[in-house]
């Protein structure tokens, strides 16, 4: 049958009647069973004032859930979506934690379907993903970077995050130009071990790729519009490091210093 003869016999002790075993009793007798059964609960005030806390400080579920290997045991410790959960929960009952969530109330596009070829054509030699090694999709080396231009007022910032370390770079640039883009991204990927590999949007500030391929080795690739999952990990962080360095800040008006603190997750 495929199975273990271990599974076999449990399974025939558990639902035989006197006449033998019938498989629709016994899937009766197993429906049973998980009707009836005592479901593990790890709700508790301890968690539950955790939650509260954390949310207050602007922590993701994802990040509190981490945190619940310090504060709790493990048998005690919630999963993110069991968070995620509670917080819906509380909403039904008329709370605001969903309020706090680092995310919450987002727009969305609304506007239908979008144009997929969009930027494509003002990105000379560019490289699209579906070219990029499959080695960099199973996060195995240290040298792989997902790059990102995040705006701000009188400045933005050139990010780049390594997919496998999560080690992040960051390079504050005055001009929205491919001239100043190019230029910080080579002196962050100058001043690390391995750069292998960087992804990029299809942004025009990134049109000046080639020049960072030449002088870094690193080869660049580009993910598909409006694709921003391809680039999760520096999307993810660039959202995280709006939660400090929201877009309406002057990043003028900071030091190198508080700008490298923003990324001190």
């Amino acid at each position: 049958m495929g199975v273990s003869s271990s599974t076999i016999s449990r399974e025939l002790k558990r639902n035989s009647i006197e006449e033998g075993y019938d498989p629709q009793v016994a899937q009766v007798f197993s429906d049973d069973r998980k009707r009836y059964a005592v479901k593990a609960d790890k709700r508790d005030p301890e968690t539950d004032t955790i939650i509260r806390e954390t949310l207050a400080l602007g922590w993701s579920p994802a990040a509190i859930s981490a945190r619940m290997d310090v504060e709790c045991s493990g048998a005690n410790r919630p999963s993110y979506t069991t968070i995620y959960r509670r917080i819906s929960e509380d909403r039904l009952q008329g709370g605001l934690l969903h309020t706090r969530l680092p995310r919450y109330g987002k727009k969305r596009w609304q506007g239908g379907k979008r144009y997929r070829k969009a930027d494509l054509a003002a990105i000379p030699n560019r490289v699209d993903i579906s070219s990029r090694p499959d080695v960099v999709e199973q996060r195995s080396r240290l040298g792989d970077w997902e790059g990102d231009f995040v705006h701000a007022v009188n400045a933005s910032l050139v990010t780049l995050v390594d997919r496998i370390s999560r080690f992040t770079l960051a390079q504050r640039v005055i001009r929205k130009s491919k001239e100043a883009v190019a230029d910080a991204l080579i002196s962050m990927l100058g001043k690390v071990h391995s750069a292998l590999t960087v992804t990029l949007y299809n942004g025009g500030e990134f049109t000046d790729h080639d020049r960072v391929s030449k002088e870094t080795g690193a080869a660049t690739y580009f993910a598909k519009p409006y694709a921003s999952w391809q680039r999760g990990t520096n999307e993810n962080t660039n959202g995280r490091l709006r939660r400090l360095r929201p877009k309406k800040i002057d990043l003028t008006t900071l030091s190198n210093g508080d700008i490298q603190e923003g990324f001190s997750f």
